[in-house]
C-alpha cells in the first residue's frame, strides 16, 4: 500500500487553512438534544438571580425608609434607628433589649452548644488548669499576681456598686441625711457580695427595714448593718478590699465542708 507524502508546500497550505478556519469557527459547535434544557436552566437561574436582587432592593429601601430598625430579613423591630437606648420609650427599650437578647442568645448557643452553665465553667476551668500547667514557675507566678489584681478591682467595683445602692435606698426613703451616712458606715457590704456579684435584691429588702412602712420616715431601730448584733465599730462602709475578699473565702469553705 502506497502511502501518500505531502509537500512542504502542500501541508503549509493545509497549517494555514486549518488555522484560518479556527479562528472563524472555533467557538461554534452543533447543537444537539439537550441544548434546549441547558438554555431553559440558563434562563432560569438569570430569572432567579434578578428577582433575589430586586428583593434585595426592595428590602434596602424599606430599610432607608423605616423609622424604625429592620432585621437582615426586613423585619421591623419595634425600636427606632440610629437613637439612644436612653432617648426610647419604655415600649422601645424593651424590643431594643428583647431583640439583642436572642441575638446574643444565638451566639452563645453557637459557640457552647446543648452543654449547661456548670458544664461551661467546668470546662473553662479545666482549659485554665492544662494553661497553668505547662507554664513556666515565673510565668505561674506572674499569672497569679495578675489573677489576684483582678480580682481585687473586682471586689473593688462591688463594695463600691454595694454601698452605691444601699445608699440610694435609704435617700430614697427621705431619711435625714446624718443618718443615712451612720447607717452607711457601719454597712456590713461583705454580706451582700457573692461570688457572682452583689445581691441587689437582698440590699434592697435590707434597707427597708430602716424605714416605716407606708411613711418612708425613720423608726427606732437596733443598729444590726447586715451581718448580725456586734459591737460598734464593725463599719462595713470602711471594708478594705482584702477583708471583703477573706470574708468570701471563709463564706465558701463553710459551705463546703
Amino acid at each position: 500500500m502506497n502511502k501518500s507524502v505531502l509537500t512542504p508546500a502542500h501541508a503549509a497550505f493545509l497549517d494555514a487553512t486549518f488555522a484560518r478556519n479556527r479562528s472563524r469557527f472555533g467557538g461554534w459547535f452543533m447543537e444537539g438534544p439537550d441544548d434546549d434544557a441547558a438554555a431553559k436552566a440558563a434562563e432560569e437561574k438569570a430569572a432567579a438571580d434578578k428577582a433575589a436582587a430586586e428583593e434585595k432592593a426592595a428590602a434596602e429601601k424599606r430599610a432607608a425608609e423605616s423609622k424604625n430598625a429592620l432585621d437582615a430579613d426586613g423585619k421591623d423591630l419595634g425600636y427606632p434607628k440610629d437613637t439612644r437606648v436612653a432617648e426610647m420609650t419604655d415600649a422601645q427599650q424593651a424590643a431594643y433589649h428583647r431583640y439583642h437578647s436572642k441575638k446574643h442568645e444565638s451566639r452563645y448557643k453557637s459557640v457552647v452548644g446543648d452543654r449547661t452553665d456548670e458544664q461551661v465553667k467546668a470546662d473553662l476551668e479545666e482549659l485554665a488548669k492544662i494553661k497553668r500547667e505547662q507554664m513556666t514557675p515565673s510565668e505561674q507566678a506572674i499569672a497569679a499576681a495578675k489573677e489576684e489584681g483582678k480580682q481585687e478591682a473586682i471586689a473593688s467595683e462591688r463594695i463600691k456598686t454595694a454601698t452605691a445602692l444601699f445608699r440610694g435606698a435609704l435617700e430614697s426613703s427621705d431619711m435625714p441625711d446624718t443618718e443615712v451616712e451612720e447607717l452607711v458606715t457601719g454597712f456590713n457590704v461583705a454580706a451582700f457580695i457573692t461570688d457572682d456579684g452583689v445581691d441587689t435584691t437582698k440590699i434592697t429588702n435590707f434597707a427597708k427595714k430602716f424605714t416605716k412602712p407606708g411613711t418612708g420616715g425613720t423608726e427606732q431601730r437596733k443598729r444590726d448593718f447586715g451581718g448580725g448584733s456586734r459591737t460598734e465599730g464593725g463599719g462595713g462602709g470602711q471594708q478594705s478590699v482584702k477583708a471583703v475578699q477573706e470574708a468570701r473565702r471563709a463564706a465558701r469553705e463553710a459551705k463546703n465542708k
